[in-house]
C-alpha cells in the first residue's frame, strides 16, 4: 500500500504527462502568438505610414530598444566625391548616421539638402547593423561603390535604448539628392500613429494576436 501511495502521489508534484504536455503547448502557443503579433504590427507600420519615396530607414521601439528597417532604392546622379567607410553610428544632433556592412574602404558620396539634425541627442553606438551600406554626415549621403543605382536596399539597425534616451525627434527627416531622389530617417510613435482605413484590418489583426497572447498566458 505505501508503494501504491507513492506512485499515486508522484504526479501531484510534477504533474501528469498530459499536464506537462499542456504546459508545453501553452508556452509554444504564446511564442507563436507573439511572433505573429510582431509580424502583423510590422505590416501595419508599413501600411499606416505615408508612402515614402526612395530609400527610408523606419525606426520603432521594441522592448526598450529602437529597431530600424531599411527599404526602397536610390536612383543616383553622378557622384560628387568619395568618403571613407565609417563605423556604424547614430548621432541625431550632427546629423551622423552610418548603417550597413561595407565591402570596401571607400564609398561614393552625393551632396544632399535637408535638416540640420534628426534630434537633439547624442545618440548611441548601434548594437547591431546588417545590410545595405548607407552613410549620412552633415550634407552628404554615401553608399557602397558597388551599389547599382535603382537596386533594392535592405538592412536592419538595433540600438539598445529608447527613442527618448537617444534624443531623436519623431517624424520623417528627409534629405534630397540633386536629382530629387530622397533618403529618409523616420521615427514612429506607434501609440500616436493614426492608421489609414486601408491599414485598419492589419491593425485589428495585430491587436487580436496580442489579445490571444494574453488569453494563453492567463490560462497558463
Amino acid at each position: 500500500m505505501p508503494l501504491m501511495h507513492a506512485v499515486g502521489a508522484a504526479p501531484a508534484r510534477g504533474g501528469t504527462g498530459r499536464d506537462r504536455g499542456a504546459r508545453c503547448f501553452r508556452r509554444a502557443m504564446t511564442r507563436c502568438c507573439a511572433a505573429a503579433a510582431a509580424l502583423a504590427m510590422a505590416s501595419w507600420i508599413g501600411a499606416a505610414g505615408p508612402a515614402l519615396a526612395a530609400a527610408s530607414y523606419i525606426f520603432v521601439e521594441s522592448g526598450g530598444d529602437t529597431v530600424g528597417t531599411l527599404s526602397g532604392s536610390l536612383d543616383l546622379p553622378a557622384p560628387t566625391g568619395t568618403m571613407p567607410a565609417l563605423p556604424a553610428a547614430f548621432t541625431p544632433y550632427v546629423p551622423y548616421f552610418v548603417a550597413g556592412s561595407p565591402t570596401g574602404d571607400t564609398l561614393s558620396s552625393y551632396t544632399v539638402t535637408g535638416p540640420a539634425n534628426f534630434g537633439s541627442g547624442n545618440g548611441a553606438v548601434p548594437a547591431f547593423v546588417l545590410g545595405s551600406v548607407i552613410q549620412l554626415f552633415d550634407n552628404v549621403v554615401a553608399v557602397g561603390t558597388d551599389y547599382v543605382s535603382g537596386a533594392e536596399m535592405n538592412g536592419t539597425m538595433i540600438l539598445n535604448a529608447t527613442m527618448a534616451e537617444l534624443g531623436v525627434a519623431f517624424g520623417d527627416h528627409v534629405w534630397t539628392l540633386s536629382n530629387g531622389d530622397t533618403f529618409t530617417l523616420s521615427f514612429r510613435n506607434l501609440g500616436a500613429a493614426i492608421p489609414t482605413p486601408a491599414s485598419l484590418p492589419l491593425l485589428a489583426g495585430a491587436l487580436g494576436m496580442v489579445a490571444l497572447c494574453g488569453v494563453v498566458r492567463r490560462r497558463g
